[in-house]
């Protein structure tokens, strides 16, 4: 928590917060519907410093500690998991290798490309027969004398478009199917130089407003789940006012919930996830099952809060999540007896908001 982390990195996490809420917030879901790359955001994040920022100063970086970067990529990902997991993957698994393992030549070559943002990290994990399981991967590399041989294959994925320059390094090593949005025509006349290499352009996905499941003798239909809530749609039912705080971590555990299976419980407190429960036939076994998690982990409730995916039914699951700890709920309402539930928490200081909007996953 907060209160763990000394006044530099205190700052770190006001710095990204401040960023993703001003900059990555506004495009997160339009950027995920798309599937675009946030270009922009992340040439902001090298002018941060943030991207390769455990790099040591000696090669141009911050020399910033991994709870450092830990919190950035946290924060990203609040509101964009995809920023977050660019932000990772360019620093814990391409900065860090060659930071570990390089050769001097090596991260003086590389190092202060990554870190000006001429290049950025990828991973190429993704195999035919091991998917982005990286223990599973079945490709060697195998020096012999002073190059490496491979043996194995690779479906190379990016998310940008693919210069000459890239298809000069993908034409070094053997992959068989190229994937990307776009590539220059240079580019093309170099990947198709390799016999029987399947070249893909990587379309926009259509969303479409129905979902389906099949069922027996038919299917099943609904509409797709597209609202995010902010603390605009929040209304206060309790006479105890939720803190700015908790709106955060109510809204933070309401997205969560919202992608989860029903019915579900989350429990969450400082925008961190402490536990979930999901899937039950019951809201008390969701909330039961999360609560038990919680406790395996050694987290403390004391001051959580509780998402619930769709109404309570009866007052027994804000009186069960009180005596764990939660003092604050969101639920969407609706409930015939939604006054049973407002009542025990206005008699035991709970503080309780509704959104009107009931997220229900099957």
């Amino acid at each position: 928590m907060d209160s763990n982390l000394s006044r530099e990195h205190q700052l770190i996490r006001k710095m990204m917060a401040e960023f993703t809420e001003n900059e990555v917030k506004p495009i997160a879901a339009e950027t995920d519907l798309n599937s675009e790359y946030p270009r922009e955001n992340i040439e902001k994040l090298f002018d941060l410093g943030v991207m390769g920022m455990c790099v040591p100063k000696e090669y141009g970086g911050t020399g910033a500690d991994p709870l450092a970067s830990a919190i950035c990529i946290e924060e990203l990902s609040k509101q964009c998991a995809s920023t977050g997991d660019i932000v990772a993957t360019h620093n814990g698994l391409c900065c860090d290798p060659i930071l570990t393992h390089g050769t001097e030549e090596q991260k003086k070559k590389y190092l202060p490309d990554l870190l000006s943002g001429k290049k950025i990290g990828a991973f190429g994990l993704t195999e035919p027969n091991a998917g982005t399981d990286a223990s599973g991967q079945q490709t060697t590399a195998v020096l012999e004398g002073d190059h490496y041989i491979l043996n194995g294959s690779k479906c190379f994925i990016t998310n940008g478009t693919v210069d000459a320059e890239a298809a000069e390094e993908i034409n070094k090593i053997f992959f068989e199917v190229v994937i990307a949005p776009s590539y220059t025509e240079k580019a093309l006349e170099i990947l198709q130089q390799k016999k029987n290499r399947i070249i893909l352009i990587q379309k926009a996905p259509v969303t479409e407003k129905m979902q389906f499941r099949s069922c027996l003798n038919g299917a099943l239909g609904q509409e797709r789940d597209l609202k995010i809530e902010t603390s605009e749609d929040l209304k206060q039912a309790t006479n105890r006012a939720v803190t700015p705080q908790q709106v955060k971590d109510l809204l933070f555990a309401n997205k969560i919930v919202k992608n989860s299976k029903s019915n579900a419980i989350v429990l969450a407190k400082g925008e961190q996830l402490l536990a979930s429960g999901v899937g039950q036939t019951s809201r008390v076994d969701a909330l039961k099952q999360a609560i038990a998690k919680a406790h395996s982990f050694g987290f403390d409730l004391h001051g959580a809060v509780m998402a619930s995916d769709a109404f309570f039914p009866f007052a027994d699951c804000v009186e069960i999540a009180h005596e764990a700890g939660v003092e604050a709920v969101i639920q969407p309402g609706g409930s015939i007896r939604d006054n049973d539930t407002v009542e025990y928490c206005n008699n035991n200081d709970m503080a309780m908001v509704i959104t009107g909007f009931r997220h229900f996953k099957h």
